[in-house]
């Protein structure tokens, strides 16, 4: 009975060192390898609700007096520009998006129209 209870706390203590060891030597996925993991929209998500966050944040602490005017100016735009970035990226994806399924409505309509050539030629053919 001995043994089994030494074995089952032997167990317990490497799961536990596993667990509390394990997060402080595991490295970090720097952003762009989050961005292949988690998927590029979620990453731009989570950047934009940051970032957006960040501006209220520096917003709100200048209208409480924490922050001098001239580091609130500062601090605005270089997060209004990341901002910009964001969204400019967000709308370059949507572009895409679109340019994809117009590109693909456009093949279906030279097919369509070619189609309608051909039958043309056919029937004018059988006129002969």
């Amino acid at each position: 009975m001995d043994l089994v209870v030494i074995a089952l706390m032997v167990i317990i203590m490497v799961v536990v060192v596993f667990l509390v060891g394990y997060p402080l030597i595991k490295p970090d996925r720097p952003a762009y390898r989050r961005a292949l993991v988690d998927g590029a929209d979620y990453l731009l998500t989570k950047d934009k609700e940051s970032v957006m966050s960040t501006i209220n944040e520096i917003e709100f602490d200048y209208q409480m007096n924490k922050l001098a005017e001239d580091d609130y100016r500062i601090l605005k735009d270089k997060y209004k520009l990341m901002a910009l970035n964001i969204l400019k990226e967000e709308e370059d994806e949507a572009l895409e998006t679109v340019d994809i399924v117009n590109k693909g409505k456009k093949a279906r309509v030279e097919d369509e129209i070619e189609q309608e050539i051909e039958a043309e030629l056919a029937r004018q053919k059988s006129q002969k």
